[in-house]
């Protein structure tokens, strides 16, 4: 195995405070550019909104769809690195999120793509002499040699085929997850309305099937619901002829 040592003995530090409403990570990669920062670190933390990330997905060997997410939340740490990328100075970042949801704190995590500024602070430790050319994070290749060599150190740890029998036998398959919306029909699309047991009565913006993005009437905020732990049930139409549910919890 090759490993790849480049060492710097001049460094710069720098604090970026990112003002409320800039996209990130585009308006750091320009920031960056402008204090002639090649390559580095960078961290911090903060607050953010309109935030989509992407996570590994082992389907495909590479970075999986993006996750969009509306509604402000707390960056507990973003950390990642500073190189080049097809002669353009790159910015990649990892995101720790945490927010409160209907069912406590919920927290997430993956590559930050992209999002909106509310509160921004980041360390950046720029390395001098050093240039990095980063590989494309879409890359099939870069992930499927990783892969390819988890899947080789998976089989030779496999039970023997005379094993197999009896170890199925011991572990039944999981049936498949079922979606809220199996459950409990009909359901609430866009344009409907809802009388959330916490929120009151809110607007639903957008529906995937088991999670619902609400605007509240009392406060105008936007709120993601999950159905996973509430009953729906059909109140009739509104005067508008827009259709009117009930989330309650389940009991």
């Amino acid at each position: 195995m090759t490993i790849l040592i480049q060492r710097s003995d001049r460094t710069r530090h720098f604090v970026l405070q990112v003002s409320a409403g800039e996209a990130i990570p585009d308006c750091l990669a320009k920031a960056l550019r402008d204090e002639s920062v090649a390559c580095g670190w960078i961290r911090g933390g903060g607050v953010l909104a309109e935030v989509s990330l992407r996570a590994y997905d082992p389907v495909v060997a590479a970075l999986g769809a993006v996750r969009h997410l509306e509604g402000p939340m707390q960056a507990l740490l973003l950390e990642g690195s500073i190189a080049r990328s097809n002669a353009k100075l790159s910015v990649s970042l990892r995101a720790l999120l945490a927010r409160e949801s209907d069912f406590g704190l919920q927290t997430l995590s993956g590559e930050l793509e992209s999002a909106r500024v509310v509160t921004l602070e980041l360390f950046v430790t720029a390395l001098e002499e050093l240039s990095v050319q980063r590989a494309p994070a879409d890359d099939a290749a870069t992930w499927k040699g990783a892969l390819e060599a988890s899947e080789q150190a998976e089989a030779s740890s496999r039970p023997r085929p005379a094993d197999a029998p009896r170890l199925r036998a011991a572990i039944p398959a999981r049936p498949p997850p079922r979606r809220v919306a199996d459950l409990d029909a009909p359901f609430p699309a866009v344009g409907d309305t809802v009388d959330h047991f916490a929120f009151g009565r809110c607007d639903v913006l957008k529906s995937d099937g088991d999670r619902l993005h609400v605007k509240v009437h009392k406060d105008g905020r936007i709120r993601e619901i999950a159905l996973g732990m509430l009953r729906v049930s059909p109140q009739g139409d509104e005067e508008d002829g827009r259709r009117r549910f009930k989330l309650e919890r389940r009991m």
